[in-house]
C-alpha cells in the first residue's frame, strides 16, 4: 500500500513539475482566480488619479494614458544598475508593439528628477518614454503603495533599492498586471491574449 501511495504521489509531482515548467505558476494561478492565463501576475488593483507633472512639465494622470496599454516602472535618473536595464527593455519591446503601447518611467527620486533632468534623461535614451513624477510626499507614497513598490534609500544618489517591476495598465482589464520577471516574448503574448478579449 505505502509503495502504491509513493508511486502515486510521485505521478503527480512530477506532471506538476511537467506543468509548471511549459505553464509558469502565474499563468495557472490567474486562470485558477477567473483571469486569462497572462505570464504576468493579473490583479485587481486600480491606480488613483493622482496628479503627476511628466517630463515635459504637464500635469496628467494615469487616465491621461487610458486610450492605450501603458507600461509603467520605476526609477530613477541616476540609477546606474537596474534602470538602464529596464529602458533597454522598453526599447525592445517599443520595437516590436510600436505606437500601439506606451511606456512610462515614475521617478521614486522626486526631489532630484525634477521634469527637466527626466527630460534630459529620456531624450538621452532616444526614447518615446514618459516620465512620471509627483513632489507631493503622501501622493508619492500612496502611489508606491498602489504599485505594491518597496523603496529602500541607502542614502547614497544612485543607489535608491527598488523592485525592477514592469506593471501594465490596459483598457481592457480592470487591474493592473505586474512583471515581476520581465520576459519579452511572454510579454508581447499577453498582449495579444489581451487584444483577443471582447470589449
Amino acid at each position: 500500500m505505502k509503495k502504491i501511495l509513493w508511486l502515486t504521489t510521485s505521478i503527480c509531482a512530477l506532471v506538476l513539475a511537467i506543468y509548471l515548467f511549459y505553464f509558469p505558476p502565474t499563468q495557472f494561478f490567474n486562470k485558477l482566480t477567473g483571469g486569462l492565463g497572462l505570464y504576468g501576475f493579473q490583479t485587481e488593483l486600480k491606480l488613483s488619479p493622482y496628479p503627476m507633472e511628466n517630463h515635459q512639465g504637464d500635469i496628467r494622470t494615469w487616465t491621461n494614458f487610458s486610450d492605450k496599454p501603458l507600461y509603467i516602472t520605476t526609477g530613477f535618473t541616476t540609477c546606474r544598475l537596474a534602470c538602464p536595464i529596464t529602458m533597454k527593455f522598453y526599447q525592445q519591446m517599443a520595437s516590436h508593439t510600436g505606437d500601439k503601447v506606451r511606456y512610462a518611467l515614475f521617478t521614486i527620486d522626486p526631489t532630484n528628477d525634477t521634469a527637466a533632468k527626466l527630460a534630459i534623461y529620456l531624450d538621452a535614451l532616444q526614447s518615446d518614454v514618459i516620465g512620471l513624477r509627483t513632489s507631493n510626499t503622501v501622493q508619492f507614497k500612496n502611489i508606491i503603495s498602489e504599485l505594491q513598490q518597496a523603496i529602500y534609500d541607502t542614502g547614497e544618489r544612485d543607489n535608491i533599492q527598488h523592485k525592477s517591476y514592469i506593471y501594465l495598465i490596459h483598457p481592457k482589464l480592470s487591474g493592473l498586471v505586474i512583471y515581476t520577471k520581465p520576459d519579452l516574448n511572454l510579454m508581447i503574448n499577453d498582449l495579444e491574449i489581451i487584444k483577443m478579449q471582447e470589449d
